[in-house]
């Protein structure tokens, strides 16, 4: 990522080097790569999650050892969640890291070998289907990925805090850790809170100055795609604008992800070549299942890439996603 678009603070990056330098040294002991990821969570009380996912046998090849310990599923790999409960920390395995080719927000970093940040998605913490974003980075040795490391924040806990008009800290971390601004939008498309990223691209790319207005400019409002890049009012300006919209459920109010576009090109994943083959199948006015009879794979797993398609393109439905263009 370049200078202007890198987060600030890059928690999930200082992590996946220390375990890095870790196994150069031939520390491979889970326990201890388990009490750094509880430590970080415990000293930063901004994170809802703090995680690893690890290859298979990557980290001691002794996954057959830990199928079904505490912080890990039957594969055995090392796949610890330390997850914040209310005040309580508690631990769990990821899950969801293997849904089809393996999911955004692991898959990605784990092929570009970069760090990324992912989201806002839906994912179950502590019990409980939460809207997340996640900073996650690879966890590199000898120039191959081993696995990734991630830090979590909870969309909806900084929705609540800015409702209530105690969430300058909450956003300052969004700002500064997931590289993005938030606007938040009531109902009725009113203008409840802005971090300070967000307030200076849209001084940027809008002229506005001083405090916000009530409401922003309608072209920012009256898009509803997941991925929009608005022109600016500053027809020379470059990056462009980009704006995501997402829906909450706190009181039918919805998120504004507001960042530049050479930002956003630098943190969001291009298509995979099999998630093309996906959408040339589509264009091509193929159904799931005659797309799996091809691909050779099953339909559910089509179903999957269909959805990583929409969210990449900023699309919401099959016919959409066929007439996009390629990227």
């Amino acid at each position: 990522m370049n200078n202007r678009s890198a987060p600030k603070f890059r928690p999930a990056e200082r992590i996946a080097n220390s375990f890095s330098e870790m196994l150069e040294l031939g520390v491979c002991d889970r326990e201890i790569f388990s009490s750094i990821l509880r430590s970080t969570l415990v000293h930063n009380p901004d994170y809802i999650g703090v995680w690893n996912v690890w290859e298979p046998d990557a980290l001691d090849g002794c996954d057959s050892l830990y199928r079904h310990a505490e912080g890990h599923d039957e594969t055995g790999r090392m796949i610890n969640y330390w997850q914040r409960r209310g005040d309580n920390i508690c631990l769990g395995p990821v899950t969801k890291y293997d849904e089809g080719e393996g999911p955004d927000w692991y898959r990605i970093p784990q092929q570009t070998q970069k760090m990324q940040v992912a989201g806002p998605y839906r994912y179950p913490v502590a019990g409980a289907n939460i809207l997340i974003m996640s900073q996650v980075a690879p966890i590199l040795r000898d120039g191959k990925g081993l696995g990734v490391v991630g830090v979590d924040i909870s969309m909806e806990l900084w929705a609540e805090e800015a409702l209530s008009g105690s969430s300058l800290k909450l956003s300052n971390v969004i700002d500064d850790t997931m590289a993005h601004g938030c606007v938040l939008l009531d109902d009725s498309e009113a203008v409840v809170h802005c971090t300070s990223r967000a307030r200076t691209l849209l001084e940027r790319h809008y002229n506005l100055s001083g405090a916000l207005p009530v409401r922003l400019p309608e072209e920012l409002t009256r898009r509803r795609g997941e991925n929009q890049v608005i022109p600016s009012r500053e027809p020379t300006r470059q990056p462009a604008l980009s704006v995501r919209r997402v829906s909450l459920p706190v009181q039918s109010h919805s998120i504004l992800l507001v960042s530049e576009d050479e930002e956003e090109n630098s943190l969001t994943a291009p298509l995979t070549p099999r998630e093309k083959e996906v959408r040339y199948w589509l264009s091509q006015g193929k159904s799931n299942e005659e797309i799996a009879l091809i691909l050779g794979i099953s339909p559910h797993t089509v179903k999957n890439h269909l959805n990583h398609l929409f969210d990449k393109l900023g699309v919401s439905n099959r016919y959409a996603a066929a007439l996009s263009e390629s990227n």
